[in-house]
């Protein structure tokens, strides 16, 4: 089966994206559609290493805190890597009671 060019009136092949006597792009329905998002399971992925990343990174925080804040002597920057061990915890909690552990996907 063959297709005609809306603009010049040229026979094409069925599975042609341009004419091949103007070059112009054939009907839209012919072509290939571009895929403008990503896979679902790419971002499950993505998710999964963010929310791991948040409850370790959390952990750690929460763990040096206590290394600087009282074995050097800082308790200034140990109490801010509490705030920020406490932040990460609570961004990995939400996103592990929002999206469960990432395993199933």
């Amino acid at each position: 089966m063959e297709m005609k060019c809306p603009n010049c009136g040229a026979e094409n092949q069925d599975s042609a994206r341009f004419c091949q006597m103007c070059a112009r792009p054939l009907q839209a329905s012919y072509q290939t559609p571009v895929a403008t998002a990503q896979p679902l399971t790419m971002r499950l992925v993505y998710l999964r290493y963010w929310m791991w990343g948040c409850l370790y990174t959390g952990v750690m925080s929460l763990v040096g805190s206590v290394v600087v804040g009282v074995g050097m002597g800082e308790p200034a920057f140990g109490a801010l890597m509490v705030v920020y061990g406490l932040l990460m915890l609570t961004v990995g909690i939400w996103l592990l009671r929002k999206h469960g552990t990432g395993w199933n996907a």
